[in-house]
């Protein structure tokens, strides 16, 4: 015997010269089986579907699809500020003046990292962590420049 396939489909009315079949369908036992028109199928009457996947297409809005896979609130960011928070804030260091000198100079990129490790935004130096330069450690070159006078 050679196997058929029926494909249902739903028309509102024949189409012109159409050939409308009748169509009895069985059981393996041989006994009729009633076919109806059915209806559209529900997110609850979905084959494979979690309760969870159900629960994310049942959802009305993305706070209830947030919650249905347990997501929750949506993280916000906190403001800046001296709390840690979105950015963390140091406090100010003064700008160097355009004829700092090295002292000067060595003094305010101090002050610039102690306000970071102030902060929460830099870790403090380890113990193996090299001292800060100071004007001693500066090539003898550097350090007899600024005594210079330019030449006349």
């Amino acid at each position: 015997m050679t196997a058929k396939q029926v494909r249902f489909v739903t028309n509102d009315e024949p189409f012109d010269n159409q050939n409308v079949a009748e169509l009895a369908a069985f059981d393996a036992a041989g006994k009729p089986v009633t076919i109806t028109g059915g209806s559209a199928p529900t997110v609850d009457t979905l084959h494979g579907a979690t309760d969870t996947g159900r629960a994310v297409m049942k959802a009305t809005n993305a706070a209830a699809a947030r919650s249905a896979i347990g997501a929750g609130t949506p993280y916000a960011l906190p403001a800046a500020g001296a709390a840690i928070g979105g950015v963390k804030k140091a406090t100010a260091v003064a700008d160097l003046a355009s004829a700092a000198d090295t002292a000067a100079i060595i003094a305010t990129v101090n002050a610039v990292l102690a306000a970071f490790r102030a902060s929460g935004a830099m870790a403090a130096p380890t113990s193996g962590a090299m001292a800060a330069p100071t004007s001693a450690d500066q090539p003898s070159e550097v350090q007899s420049a600024a005594s210079l006078t330019p030449q006349q």
